[in-house]
């Protein structure tokens, strides 16, 4: 009996932490694209196909995003504009990705020597956090976080 109310007690007990802490984000909530800007209104992620700040987060799985990201619920993000053919993947290594864990939305763009790591919480129509650019090479001091938005807007029309 006593076993049976210390285990109520903890579940009881968890509950109402998660409910405290803020629910976790639902990937499939945020299939869609977004408006990912800077504190100076400039596009996050720009060059190597990335024409503006308007992204498309993707609900492309594919074995090649997960096991080339080491993340298991990986998904592809593109440019909006754009719409990529995941029969691609294996030709490509450096596949953008995001994938969400807990409250946080993670989106990670590299080449392999140097990338881009966005975190970003809030909820499916508006998004707030850092951009940090990281590298390869050991840099004298860590890495500034910049503050950057995403506000979910409509997607364009894909070429």
């Amino acid at each position: 009996m006593i076993g049976i109310r210390i285990v109520i007690g903890l579940s009881v007990s968890a509950m109402s932490l998660h409910a405290q802490s803020g629910s976790a984000l639902e990937a499939d909530s945020l299939v869609g694209c977004y408006k990912l800007v800077d504190s100076r209104g400039h596009a996050v992620f720009d060059g190597a196909g990335f024409h503006g700040s308007v992204i498309r987060l993707d609900s492309v799985r594919t074995a090649q995003v997960s096991q080339k990201s080491r993340v298991p619920n990986a998904r592809a993000f593109w440019p909006a504009e754009s719409h990529p053919d995941p029969g691609h993947f294996p030709l490509s290594f450096f596949v953008p990705y995001w994938y969400v864990s807990g409250d946080t939305l993670y989106l990670i763009r590299t080449d392999g020597f140097n990338g881009d790591l966005v975190r970003l919480s809030g909820n499916a129509k508006r998004l707030s956090g850092t951009v940090e650019f990281f590298t390869d090479v050991v840099p004298p001091k860590p890495p500034p976080l910049h503050p950057v938005t995403a506000e979910r807007v409509a997607c364009p029309s894909v070429r």
